[in-house]
């Protein structure tokens, strides 16, 4: 019998059928609304493609992309973790929809992650393509930073990330361009 790796625990959770359990409006974000689903996405498996990765050989993170059944296009930060077997299990994910992102009118970074390790991933939004580093900053005094590729980052993290994370946006030359709070209070 052949244990999955990562990717495949990833991919197994990820195409596996799910329900919407929850929903409520988010509190000042017209349109938006907070959704609590049981089981996977509902991932069609061959649209299901992994970038970035982060990690050791305890914990990952990846940014996979994926279509859904119902014609959804995603991106999520996903975590796996190794248990005392060896085995990689899923602990977890946050993203969303990559179509449809709101506007800001400014360089921006949308985030998805989770804490307890501290992980985040996602995309620059309305930069054109200047920012070269994306800097995290917690309430803590932590620090993160990735390079942007293909207009993603991606982070992970044993230390504790205490609210807010505020995320700086860098250009070529190291010059910060936009800075706003992201995984907030």
């Amino acid at each position: 019998m052949t244990v999955p790796g990562p990717e495949q625990t990833i991919r197994e959770y990820l195409t596996a059928g799910r329900a919407r359990v929850a929903a409520h409006p988010v509190s000042g974000a017209q349109g938006w609304q907070a959704e609590t689903w049981m089981g996977g996405f509902d991932a069609i498996p061959e649209t299901v493609q992994f970038g970035k990765m982060r990690g050791d050989s305890r914990r990952q993170v990846y940014l996979v992309s994926f279509e859904t059944r119902a014609g959804r296009k995603m991106r999520f930060a996903c975590l796996v973790r190794r248990d005392d077997a060896g085995a990689w299990r899923f602990a977890g994910c946050a993203g969303g929809g990559v179509d449809g992102s709101p506007q800001r009118g400014h360089a921006w970074v949308n985030l998805g992650g989770g804490w307890g390790p501290f992980y985040a991933g996602g995309a620059i939004l309305e930069d054109g393509g200047e920012v070269a580093r994306v800097r995290l900053r917690a309430a803590d005094g932590t620090t993160l930073e990735d390079t942007v590729e293909d207009g993603l980052v991606l982070f992970i993290t044993d230390d504790e990330m205490r609210r807010p994370v505020m995320a700086e946006l860098i250009d070529r030359s190291g010059r910060v361009t936009s800075q706003h709070e992201t995984m907030g209070r």
